[in-house]
């Protein structure tokens, strides 16, 4: 099997593959196919933790991403995972993808991955490149392999065990892996951190005392904000002063714990000559869990206009406001209580993969690729109760005291604290793939070959989501309790279980037709000086998408080898990728909210901020706006692979990508884009953009409305962040491979590396305006990404040291958070990992009953190395503050026994 190309036998034509054995894949001491693909440089998570995210229902799953072109909010992929050739399903439920521990370590062969635009082969989703995962196709006996790791505060372990058997026409196996990690809380490692501020508050010019500390005031005790009089007071004194404030991520996890079961079969059977069917299956069960231990958070303004359009009897009927409300006519509580239960996330894959291959006579061959695979991903994290405007309902009736949360009436606490955004989505993918190949010509320099095909496939979402109550899934419509929200005993409130939340049934068929043409003029039979080889190839697809439409996508490639020792090489091509179903406008209903907490400076320039002050909030319209297109791009690359002598290997390659219409959501937290180039999606109150029809218009279509004011009177600014295609990113860079593998008096020793740099990302986020430069932005990836491997075998003794390196890069401008020294560069990040084997008993000898046995410990981050220090924080996700350009769980230290029967 050969990824990124049709025709049976070569390479793919003009493009660079990268290859991770199964040795490599042993070296890497990782438990899950997902900690595997950390190691590839070209991947957005080297040297980096690859698991899902805590972020409500956004992202999942493990997605790796070719050269960080995927949005984390887009609902495909650019970059496209096979399953030895074959497409499956997808999971997740706002952001879907192929999640890679569907496929347990054990059974997995090598893993090939081509950088390189591949639409013109297997269309949608292959825009950055193709991850192909290549299982094993044989297995003798029964082997068995267990490992144990330790850490600072963690430990995993997980077991693969492989039966199988073989016979003259046929072989079947199954394998199995169970494996389990801790999770890994900010308070388990000193270098996630809210860095305070050395004055702990200060004043932002346009905006009364706004707070530059990243630590957080949503505490216990909590604070409150005098916004007409610019003070801050803690809730234990009754004057300005220093607050309270604390460290979020103390209490959330940074890497979730999970548990996994995994199972991969094969059966391969020969039906008389020319004719064979492999069948391949597969199951996985994920259990990822996000430990929070902490409080619930939440904080409110308080004004007339939040609280209703009569203020007077709102504070009255509320002691706790009418108590404390006395300095200013508008304040900004702040207040934790209860505890956070956090969030889970359960995703469950399961799929059949068929392929019949039958030879047709003069070199000629049919393949039939089948494919039908089903997933189910649920999330469930504690919340806030958000449910019509339940929290700033108990506040007006007295039940809540903002003020002493724990004060408070204990059956609202009970309610409030009962909150969860839910996300339930299934997905189903029917694919049948046909391809015929073979040799069409003679030629002087040989045979043309020419591969047609044709392919249908049917992709499915059935996704729920929304906000509802912790444990109230009961199904029942009629499901009343009394209201304990309000101050009448009479009232009574409509449960919501997950299963009343909008349910989107969502579907769409693809029909393709593709080619693949490859030319050598040049050959051994035909070979002149200057021209040893010279092969021309071309590929072209077109897809007809019933929701999206049409699209054809070429590719050419070229291969040259003047010398037997140098071989040049290129490509020019297309790709695209669909918008997926999860990006459907049905799968995220417009709504409505409005940003009303201190961070609302965040979203304004700093002309801004004087003129939005005045209690006035800035709204957002959120969801997926209609009429998203494809994602395309053009892609070329250049290439040399040099082989000066035997064992060693070396190459380069030159990519570039124009990349255009990225899916995502208009860059909110980044003023100086969302407010200049994307100014068509801002309305101003002050500019007479901005008018109550206007925002009815945008309620009208939510499917749920915050409990905050809906008025033009204390609105600043909409914002139409509904997702959608953005700007053109263009990137280049080059790529490197080296090996070598010599044998030697002792054994054999190895050398091997693998690098890429990026030379530029740039992005235009609208037609005319400039490009801003990605690679100077505050928090950019680093540009150059390298892993080198040395390795030897002595005997029965294996083994490999590898260092993996990210650069270290220059910020745009000095960051401190009030710190007194700033900072102005990121530092390289360097880990170190030792592997090291040693075969007991290797099979053949002796006893016929144990046919292997083998010990095998492995050291990752040898040194304990810390990730780089930042010193900012993202508001959206505490739990990754005070560090960048890559993490680890630190030392991890694992012991394995393997053995076969």
């Amino acid at each position: 099997m050969v990824t990124g190309t049709l025709v049976r036998g070569i390479a793919p034509p003009g493009s660079n593959a990268v290859a991770v054995t199964r040795e490599d894949i042993l070296a890497t001491g990782a438990n899950s196919t997902a900690q595997m693909l950390q190691t590839i440089p070209q991947l957005n998570y080297f040297n980096d933790l690859l698991a899902p995210q805590a972020q409500g229902n956004r992202i999942a799953v493990n997605r790796p991403s070719l050269r960080g072109l995927d949005s984390n909010t887009a609902g495909g992929t650019t970059t496209l995972s096979l399953l030895n050739g074959h497409r499956i399903v997808g999971a997740g439920i706002v952001s879907t993808g192929v999640d890679p521990a569907i496929i347990p370590p054990g059974a997995l062969e090598r893993v090939e991955v081509v950088p390189d635009g591949g639409s013109a082969i297997y269309g949608s989703d292959a825009v950055a490149g193709v991850i192909n995962y290549i299982t094993r196709r044989k297995v003798e006996g029964i082997q068995v392999e267990g490992r144990y790791g330790i850490g600072d505060d963690y430990n995993q372990w997980d077991v693969n065990a492989a039966l199988g058997h073989s016979w003259s026409t046929g072989s079947a196996f199954i394998a199995y892996n169970y494996a389990q990690h801790d999770s890994i809380r900010g308070r388990d490692r000193d270098y996630i951190r809210h860095f305070p501020s050395a004055q702990a508050f200060a004043t932002i010019p346009g905006f009364p005392a706004a707070p530059t500390s990243a630590r957080g005031l949503e505490c216990s005790p909590g604070n409150r904000v005098e916004l007409a009089a610019a003070g801050n007071y803690p809730f234990s004194q009754g004057q300005p002063g220093r607050v309270t404030d604390c460290d979020y991520s103390d209490d959330l996890a940074f890497y979730p714990s999970e548990k996994r079961h995994s199972v991969f079969a094969g059966l391969s059977q020969e039906f008389g000559e020319g004719i064979k069917l492999d069948v391949q299956g597969f199951y996985s069960n994920n259990k990822v869990r996000f430990p929070a231990g902490g409080q619930l958070r939440a904080n409110r303004f308080l004004w007339p206009s939040l609280l209703g359009p009569a203020p007077a009897p709102n504070f009255i009927s509320s002691p706790y406001i009418f108590s404390n409300f006395t300095l200013s006519p508008a304040q900004q509580v702040y207040f934790a209580w209860g505890e956070n239960q956090g969030q889970q996330i359960d995703v469950e894959s399961y799929g059949i993969l068929p392929t019949l291959t039958a030879d047709l006579g003069s070199g000629w061959q049919l393949r039939v690729l089948g494919s039908q695979s089903w997933s189910t991903t649920l999330s469930r994290q504690n919340t806030v109760n958000a449910i019509a405007g339940a929290l700033d309902n108990a506040i007006v009736a007295g039940l809540f005291n903002p003020y002493n949360p724990a004060s408070s009436d204990p059956a609202t606490l009970a309610v409030l604290g009962s909150g969860e955004s839910y996300g339930r989505a299934s997905q189903r993918l029917s694919d049948v793939r046909m391809t015929i190949d073979g040799d069409l010509m003679k030629l002087p320099g040989g045979s043309v070959k020419l591969a047609v095909g044709a392919e249908w496939y049917r992709e499915a979402l059935n996704v729920r989501k929304g906000d509802t109550l912790r444990g109230q899934d009961t199904g029942n419509a009629d499901a009343f309790v009394p209201n304990t929200l309000t101050a009448d005993p009479n009232d009574r409130v409509l449960l919501q279980p997950a299963r009343n939340l909008p349910l989107a049934r969502l579907s769409r068929s693809v029909k393709a037709l593709f080619g693949e043409l490859v030319i050598p003029v040049f050959g051994e039979q035909n070979a002149a000086p200057g021209f040893t080889e010279l092969t021309l190839s071309a590929a072209g697809r077109y897809d007809h998408y019933d929701d999206v439409g049409g699209t054809f996508n070429p590719k050419f490639g070229i291969t040259y080898r003047p010398v037997d020792w140098l071989r040049l090489r290129g490509t020019w091509g297309t790709s695209f990728n669909a918008p997926s179903l999860a990006d459907d406008p049905r799968a995220e209903p417009q709504s409505f909210a409005s940003i009303s907490d201190r961070f609302t400076i965040n979203f304004l320039t700093p002309a801004d901020r004087q003129a939005s002050v005045g209690n006035r909030a800035i709204a957002v319209v959120q969801g997926n706006a209609p009429d998203i297109k494809p994602q395309e791009a053009t892609t070329f690359t250049i290439g040399a692979d040099i082989e000066p002598m035997q064992g060693l290997k070396l190459s380069a390659t030159y990519y570039n990508v124009k990349f255009k219409g990225q899916i995502g959501f208009p860059p909110l937290t980044v003023p100086a884009l969302m407010w200049g180039p994307l100014g068509n999606l801002v309305y101003v109150a002050d500019q007479g953009e901005v008018s109550q029809s206007l925002i009815d218009q945008f309620v009208a279509g939510s499917q749920t409305v915050a409990g905050n004011c809906l008025q033009v009177s204390c609105t600043f600014a909409i914002l139409d962040i509904r997702k959608r295609n953005l700007g053109r990113i263009d990137l280049d860079g080059l790529d490197f491979n080296a090996s070598l593998a010599h044998e030697t008096s002792f054994g054999s020793i190895n050398l091997g590396a693998n690098a890429t740099y990026e030379l530029n990302r740039k992005l235009v986020l609208a037609p005319g305006q400039p490009a801003a430069d990605l690679q100077l932005e505050n928090g950019s990836a680093s540009v150059f990404r390298l892993r080198t491997t040395v390795g030897a075998t002595v005997g029965n003794l294996s083994g490999q040291f590898i260092w993996s390196h990210r650069s270290g890069f220059d910020l745009a401008a000095p960051v401190s958070v009030g710190l007194p020294t700033e900072q102005s560069k990121i530092d390289a990040y360097d880990l170190f990992d030792l592997y090291l084997r040693y075969n007991l008993k290797t099979r053949g000898e002796g006893s016929n009953f144990m046919k292997s046995l083998a010990f095998t410990l492995s050291v990752n981050n040898i040194f304990d190395t810390d990730p780089p220090e930042y010193r900012t924080f993202d508001a959206f996700d505490a739990a990754k503050a005070g560090f960048v350009n890559g993490s680890t769980v630190g030392r991890l230290v694992q012991l394995g026994v393997s053995i076969g029967f």
